[in-house]
C-alpha cells in the first residue's frame, strides 16, 4: 500500500490568444499567474510551431490573457531569447 501519496492540485487555467496571430483564438494554459500564462504560451507555440517566432523576433508585441470569457483580460509583453546547446563528439 503506498502511503505517500499527496494530494495534487493543478495550477489555474487560463486564457491566453496571440492577436497579432489569431485575434480570435483562446488557448487553455495552466499557470499560477497570467504572466506565467503568457511565456508558457509563446514557450509552446514556438516548440510546437517550430518556426520559433517570438524567439526570433525577441519578443511578442501583446500576449492577451484572461481566467476565462468575459473576465478582466491582462495585456502582457513577453520578451524571448534563445539559449545555446553545445555538444562535444569524439573526433577519430
Amino acid at each position: 500500500m503506498y502511503t505517500y501519496l499527496v494530494k495534487h492540485e493543478c495550477a489555474p487555467s487560463w486564457e491566453v490568444c496571440d492577436p497579432q496571430c489569431c485575434p480570435d483564438s483562446w488557448y487553455k494554459v495552466y499557470a499560477s499567474d497570467p504572466e506565467e500564462a503568457a511565456e508558457k504560451f509563446c514557450e509552446q507555440d514556438d516548440i510546437s510551431s517550430a518556426e520559433y517566432s517570438y524567439i526570433r523576433n525577441g519578443c511578442a508585441e501583446t500576449i492577451l490573457v484572461r481566467r476565462a470569457e468575459g473576465m478582466e483580460i491582462f495585456k502582457l509583453f513577453v520578451e524571448a531569447e534563445s539559449v545555446p546547446t553545445y555538444h562535444a563528439r569524439r573526433m577519430k
